[in-house]
């Protein structure tokens, strides 16, 4: 539902463990770990690339997908292509950045980082979010913390 311009509110036939809305994109894992994706693919971001993972996430220009070894295949918008080296548990593609939560609990960012959004704080993480120009990571202990472009809203009176 929602805007269809790109096509990206069209739901494909088949079964799917995982689905990730991008900016003009939408991808979805397979039941057997394919990804397929659909929609906008200006920057090659809807390209589906061939092999088996775990977990994908659509950001605005680029799609990242956590392999069945654990390490991290980006597609999409050159800003993004190089992902990092090691293992990780999760990723998440935001809007021209992204973050990935490594096994040993760490979270590592890359892309563009022009509100600090990619400046990941150290300590251990069990999850990880991003958005257009923030991140945030859920800490051991339940504590959230947030990193980026960042407003602090106070209550009014």
């Amino acid at each position: 539902w929602g805007d269809n311009d790109d096509g990206q509110a069209w739901s494909p036939f088949g079964r799917y463990t995982a689905v990730s809305a991008g900016g003009r994109h939408t991808c979805a894992l397979t039941t057997d770990g394919a990804i397929t994706c659909w929609g906008d693919n200006d920057d090659g971001q809807a390209w589906s690339p061939f092999g088996r993972y775990t977990a994908i996430s659509a950001g605005s220009r680029h799609t990242c997908a956590l392999t069945t070894d654990d390490t991290i295949e980006c597609w999409g918008s050159s800003l993004l292509d190089d992902s990092p080296g090691g293992q990780f548990a999760a990723v998440s593609a935001g809007g021209d950045h992204t973050c990935a939560l490594g096994t040993d609990g760490g979270v590592t960012c890359w892309g563009w980082n022009g509100w600090g959004q990619t400046d990941a704080p150290g300590g251990q993480f069990t999850a990880v979010s991003t958005g257009r120009w923030t991140s945030c990571g859920l800490r051991i202990g339940g504590a959230v913390e947030c990193w980026g472009r960042l407003a602090v809203v106070r209550p009014t009176a």
